[in-house]
């Protein structure tokens, strides 16, 4: 696969203000001189802290820098970034449903979300379709992003691949999981782009078990089933073998654990929840 470069906003800019003295040069864009507007293009899932070890690299890998979310671009503190969890809510069209995440860990921070989730969560109604209403607009699920520590995360079970077989594998694992054809499309057409360049990427799915003692849903009603499920991922070039957590590879193998799930005409609400985490970049 070719290796996509990242954007650099200031060195264009540099490069237009050196045009600017000739008649027909190109004005530089306002924004220019605000501040160092280098960070990781489009093709990756954040601000991105690494270069992947290219033939040639003077430094060692343990010299090298740290893997992972640039920390400088979000507020908080904790390592562990849980980037774009989509949670589906699947039930009869008109169902009131009342929504709230709240973080088990001391100190996790809100990234974003759609829509705002007020002091009381989500109260949203269900749609038509398998949407979600909130106020006066419909959504297809409803979005977060948060900063916590992760520290119940597991690290043995899980895979190591490259790129374009670690989507399909974690597609697979999606619908072992039984989410829906709808759900996965959508995963697919975002991590697709969104998932960081490097030659292998290691994944350590984590589960109900893990997830919600980071951030925990509180649904009302209670729902007749809960799936989540997160896919946190690390570079090669963070497999430094130091005896930290995620510095490994997986020891074995994952696999969702059973989850009974409802008749499809039963009244009542089933949440599922995807999403891919990552780590934050250490000094």
């Amino acid at each position: 696969m070719m290796q996509l470069q990242n954007t650099c906003p200031t060195c264009a800019a540099n490069m237009m203000s050196q045009m600017t003295m000739t008649p027909w040069g190109v004005p530089p864009p306002f924004y220019w001189n605000t501040g160092p507007m280098l960070y990781s293009n489009f093709y990756n899932p954040a601000p991105w802290n690494h270069t992947p070890m290219l033939p040639g690299n003077p430094l060692p890998p343990m010299n090298q820098p740290s893997p992972g979310v640039t920390p400088g671009f979000f507020p908080g503190t904790g390592g562990f970034y849980a980037a774009k969890p989509n949670l589906y809510l699947i039930g009869p069209a008109g169902m009131d449903v009342s929504v709230k995440i709240k973080f088990a860990e001391e100190g996790s921070n809100w990234l974003a979300a759609v829509p705002t989730h007020a002091t009381d969560g989500w109260q949203a109604k269900l749609a038509e379709g398998d949407r979600v209403s909130v106020g006066n607009t419909t959504y297809g699920y409803l979005y977060s992003d948060y900063r916590a520590f992760g520290k119940s995360l597991q690290d043995q079970e899980g895979f190591c691949a490259g790129k374009s077989e670690t989507i399909k594998r974690m597609a697979m694992q999606m619908k072992a999981a039984t989410f829906s054809e709808r759900e996965i499309a959508h995963f697919l057409e975002y991590w697709s782009v969104k998932l960081p360049q490097s030659e292998t990427l290691c994944v350590y799915p984590q589960d109900e078990r893990q997830l919600d003692k980071v951030a925990s849903l509180e649904i009302t009603p209670k729902p007749l089933a809960v799936r989540r499920l997160l896919f946190l991922v690390q570079v090669k070039e963070g497999l430094r073998k130091n005896g930290g957590k995620f510095t490994q590879a997986p020891k074995r193998s994952w696999s969702p654990q059973p989850l009974r799930m409802p008749a499809a005409d039963a009244p009542g609400v089933v949440a599922r929840e995807w999403g891919v985490g990552f780590l934050g970049a250490k000094p």
